[in-house]
């Protein structure tokens, strides 16, 4: 029987991979914590932010469950903690500043049901205020629909 090769798996092989196919980089480390520290500071007008992670196939949720923590002390230079983005202690996988394709900000969405009967609340949030306060710190690639406004690490 003839044994097969199997490669290790190199997550920053595949991060640096994923990054060269994009042709533009928006974003360094030193300007999406500047970002982030931005958004907690004003957590009474975002809401929610999804942030899409190119190399997870999943979205993470900051929300205004988080107004407790020290965000000055859990952001990083170099990594997003994972108390910071989904007030979880489980100390799970971390995202990198550089793995950040982009930040999006919902214009509205289905809140909770409270019972068969009620019909879910729909929530909206201001994303003309947070552009602005996002121009006040400096020139981000932002992308915005109907829908949401994005601030683009990588297009």
């Amino acid at each position: 029987m003839e044994k097969r090769i199997v490669k290790k798996y190199d997550r920053n092989e595949l991060v640096n991979k994923k990054i060269s196919s994009f042709e533009n980089r928006f974003m360094s480390n030193s300007k999406w914590k500047r970002l982030f520290l931005t958004l907690f500071e004003n957590i009474d007008i975002v809401k929610l932010c999804e942030v899409r992670d190119f190399f997870n196939p999943c979205f993470i949720f900051i929300t205004t469950d988080l107004q407790s923590i020290d965000y000055g002390k859990h952001v990083h230079n170099e990594c997003i903690d994972k108390i910071l983005l989904d007030n979880s202690l489980d100390g799970g996988d971390a995202c990198y500043y550089r793995e950040i394709e982009y930040l999006e900000f919902l214009k509205y969405w289905k809140g909770g049901k409270f019972g068969r009967l009620m019909t879910p609340k729909i929530i909206y949030q201001d994303t003309n205020k947070i552009k602005e306060i996002i121009s006040k710190i400096g020139k981000f690639e932002l992308e915005e629909t109907e829908e949401y406004l994005r601030v683009i690490g990588y297009k």
